[in-house]
This record gives C-alpha cells, structure tokens and sequence, in this order.
C-alpha cells in the first residue's frame, strides 16, 4: 500500500516495549480522544475516464466525520521478531453526508444523504527491515464509512488509488511514554471509477495506557 501525504504527528506516547506474549499478553490503551475527517470531493471527466463508468458531467463530494467522547481500546502485540500490530475499536459520533449533482443536460436534483456511525476502527503494523517504523492506516477493513446509495468513490476506490488516511512514524516515538498523542492530516489527488478525485483528512486521537500493559490480557480475535 502507498502512503498518502501525511504531516503534522506529534506523539506524546506510549509504553517502553519490552517482549510478550503476542498472542495472549500486550498492551492496552484507552482511546480518550478521538475527532477529524476524512472529505473526497469529485469530478466526472475524460481525465479520469468517465465515458467508461458512464459518469461524465457528475461532481459531488462525500464526507465522514467523527466527533465526541469515544469509548474503546486499541489493543497491540509484540512479536518475538519484534513485530508490531494493533487494532483499535471505539464506539463514536460518526456522520456521512454526501450532495451528488447530475450534469446539466440531464437535469434533476442533486442526490443527497446522511448516515450515521456509531462505531470507528484504525490498524497499527511495522514497517522497516528492523521494524523501526509503525504505521497507522484509518478505516484498512471492515465498514466503508464512504459508501452511499448516490454513488462516487467509497474507500474501496480511495483504498484501492492507496490514499487511505495514513501516517508512518518512528516505533522508538510510539512507545515513548503512558499517554499517546498524534495527529495526521493530508491532501491527495486520485483517479477512480470515472472520477477525478481529491481525498482530504486531520485526524487527531489521544491514547491512555493500561496499568498492566505490557502485561495485559487481550481479549480473543
């Protein structure tokens, strides 16, 4: 997967890594702030080879945002090769809205539509030949919080172009610390489905360690 534009981390971190049971033991951390969003606004055209999805003439722009008091963990593991994986789920105040606007030969009105999400995920995993690096990809599995019924790019195409919100850092950074912080914002153009497309997203979350990390037990699956 290519990593999109990604800037602005500021890591106020986690725990010191020493070894542990990757498949039962590991740390947990408490996702005490979680808010941002990610916004693709889009564009039938020959660049992005309209006439071949029969999109030529739409434009619109479909955006997700979280906001509140999340409630969830980030749970991560340790291989004895010093691999890193973590997973993070928590319930959220979740919005999709998106406005699609046909071309004007074809007239009628524009298409628009709200749902809401009541749950958000992201992944960590190591990069690097020594796993000296960690990367955070927003949304890598699991519901398309992008996809609605007025069509555009879901996060299947923004998944597939490998502009999914990303950022890589320093795994040294990351367990550095009892109380993560970061934030990550990009900016990236990509073609899809007919559409050109441009994909924005600030993202930022804070993190509390669990007493017992690196010791933890972590629930199944």
């Amino acid at each position: 997967m290519k990593a999109a534009l990604a800037a602005g981390i500021a890591l106020a971190a986690l725990a010191t890594a020493p070894t542990a049971d990757a498949a039962k033991r590991g740390w947990i951390y408490d996702v005490k702030d979680a808010s941002g969003f990610e916004h693709v606004n889009f564009i039938g055209d020959q660049q992005g080879g309209c006439e071949l999805y029969s999109v030529c003439g739409y434009s619109g722009d479909v955006e997700y945002r979280i906001s509140g008091t999340p409630k969830g963990t980030l749970a991560v593991t340790r291989s004895k090769s010093g691999k890193i994986r973590g997973v993070a789920s928590y319930k959220s105040k979740g919005r999709t809205t998106t406005r699609v606007t046909p071309p004007p030969e074809q007239g009628g009105p524009d298409c628009t539509q709200t749902i809401n999400h009541g749950t958000d995920t992201f992944d960590l995993f190591s990069r690097g030949s020594h796993n000296d690096r960690l990367m955070f990809v927003w949304h890598q599995v699991g519901t398309d919080y992008l996809d609605t019924k007025c069509g555009g790019p879901n996060e299947g195409a923004v998944s597939d172009a490998g502009v999914l919100p990303q950022a890589l850092f320093r795994t040294k950074d990351f367990f550095d610390g009892t109380k993560p912080s970061f934030t990550i914002h990009g900016s990236t153009p990509f073609r899809a489905g007919g559409f050109s497309s441009t994909i924005d997203y600030r993202l930022h979350y804070k993190l509390k360690a669990r007493a017992c990390s690196p010791h933890c037990r972590l629930p199944k699956g």
